[in-house]
This record gives structure tokens, sequence and C-alpha cells, in this order.
């Protein structure tokens, strides 16, 4: 996740792409997009914020712009800080449950 960020923020022309490899990787950390809304304890709606952004909208920066029918702009200040946004929330819920992981593991094996 923080090589996805690091690129994202190196590589401007892509930084989409890359800001989507961070939910890309919860989805594959947790099994699917179910689960890692559940576990992360966020909606599906904040789930899916850096989705929109990387793949729906008709972005130079995003994941599909060979699929884009009219032409790509470049995204717009905003939706970039609104994609930063959206995965660093996603990377704190992250480490929110690796925290809260850890802590039930101590937990657990301090009464044994």
């Amino acid at each position: 996740m923080l090589k996805s960020y690091q690129k994202s923020v190196k590589d401007a022309d892509n930084e989409l792409v890359h800001l989507y490899e961070i939910r890309d990787s919860l989805s594959e950390r947790f099994g699917s997009k179910k689960s890692a809304i559940q576990k992360l304890g966020i909606t599906s709606t904040v789930w899916d914020e850096i989705g929109k952004l990387a793949n729906s909208l008709p972005l130079k920066q995003g994941r599909h712009r060979g699929k884009a029918l009219g032409a790509l702009r470049n995204a717009e200040q905003t939706e970039l800080d609104k994609a930063r946004k959206s995965v660093t929330h996603l990377i704190e819920k992250y480490l929110a449950h690796l925290e809260h992981d850890k802590s039930t593991d101590n937990h657990m094996h301090s009464k044994n």
C-alpha cells in the first residue's frame, strides 16, 4: 500500500491508477470487497469513492483511459484531493484494524 502511495506521488500521470491499487490490495487481503468493508468498518460509499474517480470518470490519470467514450480530461485538483483523502482513510482504517487484531491477540495470550 505504501509503495503504491509513493508511486502515486512520483507518477502524476498515473496517480489514480496507483491510488486504486491501495483499495485493490485491501480487497485482495480480505478476500473480497464485502469482507474488506466489513473488517474495516466502512460503508460501500466510502469504498466506492476511489473506484468512481479511478474507473468511471474520463480522466487522463484514470485506469480505463481507452474505455472512455468522449475526450479524456485532466483530473481537477479537487478530484485528486478527494482520491488521496479516500485512500488515506482506507489506510487509516486498515491500520486501526491491525491494531485491534494485535490488541485482541495480546489479550487472548495474556489469558492463557
